[in-house]
């Protein structure tokens, strides 16, 4: 949906005040911890865009912690299998040996969204060390544990993780559970999971080092596994504190518990 449409669609204007309003409504507040995903054009027409949304995010909870996705999954990962587009088979060699080395500063993030990456343009806001699937972590908790990230997608070094320990939350803005990167994490659980070695090179403590990256994946159709998590998530949780449902403007925005996603996700898992 373009600009025209939304400005066409949109019934009533959407205000940052108003997407303060809504977070509230689904009980986050100044310490909340939560991993968020976005998609702006589901609101209608947002004043400030991503501005507001990120504006309003930090305000509601200003001395917690917010995550966003902040992948460079086609910059660093094995070139053999790009899908998205793929590349001849004559240039894998050619690529892995004149690829850049990782780089948080600079690396622009990949397949997120624009909110995402404005996001990270903002004071208190850091990009994770992992070349892949890098995450954008705003921090005023205690705690500096939150921009540990692990290269290996078993390690429970990882901001995701920590939401689990910290009762932290999953929030969809204007999406759904088929773009939860915390579910990605669950696959290793599976008898499924193939480990996908990736070495690449990344700056590390102000030195270029060569590293590996573990990947594991279960299913060549994550949506369908994800929407069955979902599906046996609100079975258990309908009505509960674990699952909060709301509107913001024409966007359906849902807040789950991540230890409890993470569980369902968990024993679904096992089972495959």
């Amino acid at each position: 949906m373009g600009l025209k449409d939304i400005v066409k669609n949109t019934r009533k204007l959407v205000l940052k005040s108003d997407i303060i309003n809504g977070l509230k409504e689904l009980g986050l507040n100044q310490e909340t911890k939560v991993m968020v995903h976005t998609s702006l054009k589901s609101f209608g027409y947002i004043v400030n865009r991503q501005y507001d949304m990120i504006d309003a995010l930090i305000e509601t909870m200003e001395d917690g912690v917010i995550i966003m996705p902040s992948h460079n999954s086609h910059s660093f990962s094995d070139s053999k299998g790009w899908e998205n587009p793929p590349v001849p088979k004559e240039w894998h060699k050619v690529i892995e040996e004149n690829r850049k080395y990782y780089d948080p500063n600079i690396f622009i993030s990949e397949s997120v969204g624009i909110t995402p990456i404005t996001f990270l343009r903002y004071k208190n806001v850091t990009k994770t060390d992992n070349p892949s699937v890098s995450l954008a972590v705003y921090n005023k908790s205690n705690s500096k544990d939150w921009f540990i990230h692990s290269l290996d997608e078993a390690n429970s070094s990882n901001p995701m993780y920590k939401l689990v320990e910290e009762d932290g939350y999953i929030l969809f803005l204007g999406t759904d559970i088929t773009t939860c990167t915390f579910l990605h994490q669950c696959e290793i659980f599976s008898s499924k999971a193939q480990k996908k070695i990736f070495r690449t090179k990344m700056l590390k403590n102000k030195k270029i080092e060569n590293v590996e990256v573990n990947d594991y994946e279960a299913s060549d159709d994550f949506e369908i596994d994800f929407k069955n998590i979902y599906n046996l998530f609100e079975e258990t949780y309908k009505n509960t504190d674990s699952l909060r449902i709301t509107k913001i403007g024409d966007a359906t925005c849902t807040l789950l518990k991540a230890k409890d996603l993470y569980e369902i996700a968990k024993n679904y898992y096992k089972k495959l």
